[in-house]
């Protein structure tokens, strides 16, 4: 399948959620993306979903992945927040299972977490089923035609959403 409006991911810092059917697969070209130039990444697998064998098809080079299964979402957050802040790896995926509702201390966490990834050469992607608080970028990947592509909302300060389809 090939990628459009991903170049932009690919250079981008700080947190973006990906929402919606196509997000594991867009994830996953992001991470091969980064693979074949031999940086880091990461995979948080709190969803259970990650199949390595399944990736390295896709191109990811599994012996520059560090894949981490939390027990919950707070391990997820943290293992997150180390792995951007120790600066080994470029790229941090967080694979969420469906939330119904963040705690308070979770959505500090979750904020505190993209702060962590908003300075040096580190992006983080968040996959989710819903918007997540804190979280300013939000891309809708989709399929058409065999292309995936990527939509981007960002989310200014008053809360409203304006897209720009890339």
């Amino acid at each position: 399948m090939q990628l459009t409006g991903v170049e932009r991911l690919l250079h981008s810092e700080g947190a973006v959620a990906l929402i919606g059917r196509w997000r594991t697969a867009l994830a996953l070209q992001l991470v091969a993306s980064r693979s074949t130039e031999g940086a880091w990444s990461a995979w948080i697998d709190l969803a259970g979903g990650f199949y390595p064998a399944g990736a390295a098809r896709l191109g990811v080079r599994l012996s520059r992945l560090v894949w981490v299964r939390p027990p919950d979402l707070r391990g997820a957050l943290w293992a997150a927040h180390v792995l951007l802040v120790g600066g080994a790896v470029r790229l941090v995926v967080v694979d969420l299972p469906e939330l119904s509702a963040l705690n308070r201390g979770l959505e500090l966490s979750l904020t505190r977490l993209v702060r962590d990834a908003r300075g040096g050469q580190r992006s983080l992607f968040i996959l989710a089923t819903a918007p997540l608080p804190g979280v300013k970028s939000t891309v809708y990947p989709r399929e058409v035609n065999g292309r995936l592509i990527a939509s981007f909302h960002e989310r200014p300060r008053g809360g409203v959403h304006h897209g720009d389809s890339s």
